[in-house]
């Protein structure tokens, strides 16, 4: 392994607890918003290659101090949106129950 195939593969962790960091504010702000209700329905019609465009055009994946996109963020925070059963608890696991 060449030593930049290592240093990738050393930060691959990193960008991964960053973009589910981001993720966990997103969801957090998605459900802060005023319209969150409609929005989560328009985001659910959306296709799933469309919902990271959507996530980062609402705005809920920008953190202050943060200029540039963080990899997976975006599509992260979508997926998750998508698969709560309400918007109460934006980081609690979906269960059939």
């Amino acid at each position: 392994m060449t030593s930049g195939s290592a240093r990738v593969t050393e930060e691959i962790p990193f960008r991964n607890a960053r973009a589910e960091l981001i993720a966990d504010i997103c969801g957090q702000k998605f459900v802060a918003s005023t319209d969150a209700e409609s929005e989560l329905k328009t985001l659910k019609a959306r296709s799933s290659w469309e919902r990271d465009e959507f996530s980062q055009g609402g705005g809920w994946t920008t953190i202050a101090g943060i200029n540039n996109t963080v990899l997976n963020a975006a599509e992260t925070c979508a997926h998750r949106l998508v698969d709560m059963k309400d918007l109460a608890s934006p980081n609690a696991p979906v269960t059939n129950s």
